[in-house]
């Protein structure tokens, strides 16, 4: 005897209501506070439940027209998401959401702590289910919709282990996510803590320590800005970047600065910039993908502007062209080294390379 049709319901509070049925059911949204808004970005309602239903229908095969997705409003606790998941046999009434009290109340305090990475790549490599995005920020960006009288701090702290400027390129990349949903960018402030006193444990050279404060405009600021960076004692790599991500504008524009500012503030370090072309042009995934770099003409035009918009000394500034292989090609590597100590061997090859410090 065959197993009844059942329906799958998966509710998410602050996210929505998903269930899979049999039947074709439309989207609905419970009703909710006439003030709700919710974020803007990743994390957010319908960014959640797009997700939820793309990971059902794409990974696990399952038909979507037996999908239906409704906003289940906001959790009791602004910063966090819950999931509900029902089997229901056919024909059964959905279950209804459970209501919270969705009106935000003022806030003003520490509103998150954790620990970051520089790498910004998401995926289901570990085939744990989609990325549902920063559900913190969805929820930061609500809130100072809702308190447009207060402003957002953002306290990084290095770790002892972190390259030069580690926590600057962090901020920056979490200040630009909060921009990016309606948060003006003069209501975020970047204060440098200094090295955390907090011990290292499942983080390696490439984290930081983030709090994320959010006071009235008239509040002093939740930490004092920490003496500069020490120069490093040895080479540091800052990153390696391919042509894929560089030719889109805004990324690049994030790359270059979280460079720039670490030669420009510690003058006493110099600049590489190692660039390998790609060996055959790349096919474009759709019409409107920006053209192929060329990573030489790109690394020059760091240095350029570097020497005549920062004032950085062209002789701390080293563009290296290096040769390409099947392994290594379209990209830019970029280090950082004090004075007197060498950069180490970084390449792939035992060709010659061309240096222009000129």
């Amino acid at each position: 005897m065959p197993m009844p049709m059942k329906r799958l319901f998966i509710l998410l509070i602050f996210s929505g209501l998903l269930f899979i049925s049999s039947e074709k059911v439309a989207a609905q949204e419970t009703e909710r506070p006439a003030r709700l808004f919710e974020g803007v970005g990743s994390g957010t309602a319908g960014f959640v439940i797009q997700s939820q239903v793309n990971y059902l229908v794409q990974t696990r095969g399952i038909d979507p027209q037996r999908i239906n997705a409704t906003n289940g409003g906001r959790f009791s606790k602004p910063s966090r998401i819950q999931t509900e998941l029902w089997l229901i046999p056919n024909g059964s009434v959905p279950p209804q959401p459970k209501v919270y009290n969705g009106e935000l109340k003022k806030f003003a305090g520490k509103f998150a702590e954790y620990k970051s990475w520089e790498y910004t790549g998401v995926g289901d490599e570990c085939g744990c289910g989609p990325y549902l995005g920063n559900v913190s920020f969805a929820a930061l960006s609500d809130l100072s919709h809702h308190q447009d009288d207060s402003l957002v701090y953002l306290v990084a702290y290095s770790f002892r282990s972190s390259p030069p400027g580690t926590w600057r390129r962090i901020a920056k990349r979490d200040a630009a996510d909060l921009q990016s949903r309606g948060i003006q960018a003069e209501r975020i402030k970047i204060i440098f803590g200094g090295v955390t006193k907090k011990a290292e444990d499942n983080v390696d050279e490439r984290h930081a320590l983030m709090q994320v404060w959010m006071l009235p405009n008239d509040a002093p600021p939740p930490a004092k800005e920490a003496e500069p960076e020490r120069t490093p004692k040895k080479a540091f790599q800052i990153g390696t970047y391919n042509d894929y991500l560089l030719k889109d504008k805004e990324q690049e524009r994030l790359i270059f600065a979280g460079f720039a500012d670490v030669v420009q503030v510690d003058k006493n370090l110099n600049l590489y910039i190692i660039t390998r072309p790609r060996i055959e042009p790349t096919e474009k995934i759709s019409p409107d993908e920006p053209d192929d770099i060329d990573t030489q003409k790109l690394g020059e035009k760091w240095k350029s502007e570097l020497v005549e918009k920062y004032g950085i000394d062209k002789n701390r500034i080293f563009v290296i062209k290096a040769t390409a292989d099947e392994f290594r090609e379209g990209e830019i590597d970029v280090w950082v080294t004090p004075p007197g100590i060498p950069l180490p061997n970084t390449y792939s090859s035992d060709e010659d390379i061309q240096s222009d410090n000129g």
